[in-house]
């Protein structure tokens, strides 16, 4: 598959209503390779590539048969959903939307430490804590973000099923360090694929 590993045959039998499915999957390639950007809320489409990415997953979704599909509020994830999983009803949640990068948005790596030199290496040092001129830092994402991954596992609410959650980036770099116990300093060497899948349980 474009841009992603293939799931175990065995998935569902690893899981029950007591350790619920959840997959969380990045949404498919946006940008065509070339000049690196900052993009966080710029609300692009899917490229011709990313579509194939997400068609890439419909047979294994098709057999997982999820339960309720989650999306964040910009255009590629429901692009992503749309394709992956085609006529399934989807709920859209703000909390999953990329971290807001202010007034970096669309401009390149290169223009960013150009012109905001002292910035761009304050960021480098301390990422997690660092917020963009208009934006957010990566706490504030983790703030938003932790409670809507809290209430998929929660014994008051249990899930009917297996879940797919597609989101950004951003979001799955903060909750893997969150999960594996890793220093929020691990951010910048994460680095999810367009299109990857992981699969969580409690």
């Amino acid at each position: 598959m474009p841009g992603s590993a293939q799931l175990p045959a065995d998935l569902l039998n690893r899981f029950s209503a007591d350790t619920p499915l959840v997959c969380l999957m990045r949404h498919g390639q946006i940008l065509e390779t070339g000049v690196k950007r900052f993009i966080g809320r710029t609300d692009l489409p899917l490229n011709a590539h990313g579509q194939a990415q997400a068609k890439s997953w419909q047979t294994v979704f098709h057999h997982i048969q999820f339960k309720r599909i989650y999306v964040s509020g910009l255009l590629r994830t429901r692009q992503t959903a749309a394709l992956c999983c085609p006529g399934q009803p989807v709920t859209t949640d703000a909390r999953l939307n990329e971290i807001d990068l202010g007034d970096w948005e669309n401009l390149s790596f290169d223009q960013v430490k150009n012109r905001f030199p002292d910035a761009f290496a304050q960021r480098g040092r301390d990422i997690y804590h660092f917020r963009t001129p208009g934006g957010e830092r990566f706490k504030d994402l983790k703030a938003r973000v932790v409670p809507f991954f809290e209430s998929l596992f929660s014994p008051a609410a249990p899930l009917p099923g297996p879940v797919l959650v597609i989101a950004h980036s951003g979001v799955i770099r903060v909750m893997s360090c969150l999960w594996s116990g890793q220093s929020f300093d691990r951010l910048p060497a994460l680095k999810p694929q367009y299109g990857q899948v992981f699969v969580l349980g409690y």
